[in-house]
């Protein structure tokens, strides 16, 4: 503890001012009631002007990226606009009290499991259908004889399921019980008992932004849920400008092992700073130091004991977990501010104990793949000095060679960095469990690569692209797959057909072999109603509600969403402008529409839409601005 608070003093020192505050004893008079509100309220404007939203807002996304930053400002927002205004951040001990609290109230599941409204005008979903979100989690069920059915997690909420996704028109539906706000990271089923599920929530690449709180379990096939392990304990401890806040936050990966027919859990629970308050604010939070590690349970998570991984007197920050087919555990390490780096290797043969096999210079967040054919080869994806990185070892580690990077056909793509400086938020790997010289690897794009015979070369196919809208990428024809890639999961018994987990939802393949060869959209979307789409703020045109609503909202990365006419009930909308979709205006008079996007960035459309995309004029617009403005519109004068 006193090495880490030396080390976080000499880190923190240029940059965080010393402040201290006392808060009151509860005043008695109205000038006391009066006195201690402005002082409440000077504290506040003191935390709102330390923010990591308030500072780096204007940031642009290269600028984001340098600073190991996810791609846009949405979370920083929210926490700068929902903190406790006496501590600087938001609350969440006390939120997940009042959640537990609901939780036990009689009815709950009537009264608070339900859309919003009453039984006589209740709230009507009107979409997207075919618009969807971040997705890390994704697994087929083992109970499913056809291999057909699929569960995904969406980081921004809840967990779902698709009961054929083979098929284009397959839906998804959310599983009651799992709270729609979870932040889903991981799904696995107990080897020996495959209608028992775990799944863990929170990540902790992402500096604050996805908190999650424990582990869950399912003992009915993934029916219904109870948090069995994690989340906040309610311990803050404070030293001079640091806050430590307790507790399991971050789970970045779990994975069951059987051993002789029992089940043995492990999970990396990891720590991160909540970066969103600014590296200025006092007190400066850690999330998770103390409890942070690699935990195991052998009595099917009812119970969880930390095995200690010590290196320079602190446990290591834990990422990636594997099993070989040795049945022993790997685990690959990822970095945190505090200085205790990514890139190292651990190996345990008894679950109890790790070995230290091999450290990657300078790495960050650090990926394992195993092979399924091959206990001596393993592949590895690192971020080294804020790039993605590949490497082979077919003995085991002890040696451990580079593998040459994809080329991607974006030019805004680095040849060395496939990930485009963003490994800390998109860095996927996987092997074909039937043949380990075939390497999938995912970034901004995805790619397929043959492993030559000398391990030194890979033959690389493209088999996506991020976007059409470039004209330089019209004429390669491969299929379009939202970027940022996440998850890469194959098909049980047959691994060329794969499901993709990304930022914009969850796409599958039924021959992932030629899905970089014409004809494109070899891999399709698999988005029907999953609902996980983030919407900023909606509006609908009061004029034309004949033959139904002309309705647009904002969303957050998924643009502008709009359709005319809408029908009742859940619709399929329109992307208009792409990024972060942000307030928008029908005039009064029903003759155009303003759509906003993050900033102060305007465009203008008039009504009717031609082809919905065609007719866009953007408007002059000053620099600077909220990530998302409030605004409308006087129609009166325009």
């Amino acid at each position: 503890m006193k090495k880490r608070l030396l080390l976080l003093a000499l880190v923190l020192a240029a940059i965080v001012p010393f402040t201290f505050f006392i808060q009151k004893s509860e005043p008695q008079t109205k000038k006391e009631i009066a006195s201690s509100a402005e002082e409440l309220r000077e504290k506040h404007i003191q935390f709102l002007e330390q923010t990591a939203y308030h500072k780096y807002r204007s940031l642009t996304k290269k600028e984001r990226k340098a600073r190991r930053m996810p791609p846009n400002a949405y979370y920083e927002m929210v926490m700068h606009r929902t903190m406790d205004p006496s501590k600087g951040i938001p609350d969440y001990p006390a939120a997940e009290k009042v959640r537990e609290g609901m939780q036990k109230m009689p009815g709950f599941n009537k009264r608070f499991a339900r859309v919003p409204g009453d039984n006589d005008k209740p709230w009507v979903e009107r979409g997207p259908t075919n618009i969807a979100g971040r997705t890390r989690a994704i697994m087929f069920d083992p109970n499913d004889p056809e291999n057909k059915r699929v569960f995904a997690g969406g980081v921004s909420g809840g967990l779902w399921v698709n009961q054929d996704i083979t098929d284009p028109n397959g839906s998804w539906t959310l599983i009651q019980g799992v709270p729609e706000n979870i932040a889903v990271q991981n799904i696995i089923f107990d080897p020996n008992n495959t209608n028992t599920f775990y799944m863990g929530s929170g990540e902790s690449y992402v500096q604050g932004d996805v908190i999650g709180n424990g582990v869950y379990r399912s003992t009915d096939g993934g029916q219904n849920w109870e948090r069995i392990f994690g989340g906040p304990n309610g311990t803050q401890t404070q030293s001079g400008n640091i806050l430590f806040i307790e507790g399991i936050f971050y789970i970045n990966d779990i994975i069951a092992r059987n051993v002789g027919g029992n089940t043995e859990l492990y999970i990396a629970a990891a720590s991160s700073p909540f970066a969103n308050t600014g590296f200025n604010t006092p007190p400066f939070n850690l999330l998770g130091v103390e409890d942070r590690g690699v935990y195991r349970s052998i009595d099917n998570g009812d119970t969880w004991e930390r095995i200690d991984i010590i290196i320079g007197g602190e446990n290591v920050n834990p990422n990636d977990l594997e099993i070989d087919i040795n049945n022993n555990i790997w685990l690959a390490t990822t970095s945190d501010i505090q200085g205790s780096p990514g890139g190292r290797i651990f190996e345990s043969t008894n679950g109890q104990s790790f070995n230290l096999r091999r450290t990657i210079p300078n790495a960050q967040r650090t990926e394992i793949e195993i092979s399924s054919q091959d206990a001596n080869v393993f592949y590895i994806a690192a971020e080294v000095r804020n790039e993605a990185d590949l490497f082979i070892t077919t003995d085991r580690f002890a040696n451990l060679s580079p593998l040459p990077e994809p080329d991607d056909v974006d030019t805004d793509i680095s040849a060395t960095d496939f990930a485009r400086r963003q490994a800390f938020y998109n860095l996927e790997i996987e092997v074909d469990p039937n043949d380990d010289t075939i390497l999938y690897i995912g970034g901004i794009d995805l790619f397929r690569g043959i492993v030559n015979k000398d391990n030194t070369t890979v033959d690389w196919a493209q088999i996506s692209r991020w976007t059409d809208r470039n004209n330089q990428l019209r004429n390669f024809e491969v299929s379009v797959v939202h970027a940022d890639h996440h998850a890469i999961i194959f098909r049980p018994g047959n691994s060329n057909e794969i499901v993709f987990g990304t930022d914009g939802g969850v796409y599958y393949t039924d021959n992932a072999a030629f899905s970089g060869i014409p004809p494109n959209e070899r891999i399709q979307p698999r988005k029907t109603n999953h609902n996980i789409t983030q919407f900023y703020i909606g509006s609908i045109n009061s004029q034309d509600i004949d033959n139904g609503d002309d309705f647009v909202g904002g969303t957050q990365d998924n643009g502008v969403l709009s359709q005319l006419n809408i029908a009742p009930g859940v619709n399929p909308l329109v992307d208009l402008s792409g990024g972060d979709g942000t307030y928008g205006q029908f005039d009064e008079q029903g003759q155009y529409f303003l759509g906003g996007r993050q900033f102060i960035d305007y465009f203008y459309f008039e009504l009717p839409f031609v082809d919905n995309v065609s007719d866009i004029y953007l408007l002059p617009s000053p620099d600077g601005g909220d990530f998302v403005n409030a605004a409308d519109l006087d129609s009166n004068v325009d």
